[in-house]
């Protein structure tokens, strides 16, 4: 391979890990923000509700972008899909389950 060659794959390389970050780092951007207008208080299920038969979909796409995010070693920051608050359901709906309120710490 000649220098030429070299440095033209070397350019390509570094080109294509660019577009890697970046669009790591949009994908990164977009799973917050669905988590967070998923997760406004008061509105889970209102938001899950307009999804309909879709709300699997949408769960499971993040869900997916989770997974390869953590094999990656990208996920820091980000929370896993939590199938015990956002339960599928048989017809594709999902339901939202508020989690259990914490126990008061007694006063001393």
């Amino acid at each position: 391979m000649s220098l030429i060659q070299k440095s033209h794959a070397e350019k390509l390389a570094n080109e294509i890990d660019l577009i890697n970050t970046e669009a790591i780092s949009f994908i990164k951007s977009m799973m917050s923000n669905a988590y967070a207008k998923a997760n406004t208080a008061g509105e889970q299920q209102a938001v899950m509700d307009v999804f309909g038969s879709n709300a699997v979909n949408a769960l499971a796409v993040y869900s997916t972008f989770y997974a390869a995010l953590s094999t990656l070693g990208q996920a820091a920051g980000l929370p896993a899909a939590d199938l015990t608050i956002f339960q599928p359901q048989p017809d594709g709906s999902v339901l939202f389950v508020a989690p259990p309120e914490p126990e008061p710490i007694p006063d001393l």
